[in-house]
């Protein structure tokens, strides 16, 4: 039996632009930070792992307002004893335009 080719389950992340930033807040810490655009919105990831791997947060685009700081965290694997990576992080979003605002 043949491998059988399926349509893409995640049509919204093909081929889109993706930009790499090296964000300095200021906080003695640089984070790297891949913004990928898609069609729904955007996939803001931290290469928290040597700048190679970490971990993503999808911000859809009708959904760009406030963002909470705890579920940010959970969502980002972020320990609350890093909560200023994770404001850091939110901060940077903010400056971009990806969301509003945070609580």
């Amino acid at each position: 039996m043949g491998a059988e080719a399926k349509e893409n389950p995640y049509p919204h992340l093909v081929d889109h632009q993706t930009g790499l930033y090296d964000w300095d807040p200021g906080n003695g810490c640089r984070y790297h930070i891949a913004v990928t655009q898609t069609g729904r919105g955007r996939l803001v990831t931290w290469l928290r792992h040597e700048g190679i791997a970490g971990t993503s947060f999808w911000v859809i685009d009708d959904a760009r307002d406030a963002i909470g700081i705890v579920y940010f965290m959970e969502k980002m694997q972020i320990s609350e004893r890093h909560m200023g990576d994770g404001r850091a992080i939110l901060n940077f979003m903010v400056h971009m335009g990806i969301t509003k605002s945070y609580y």
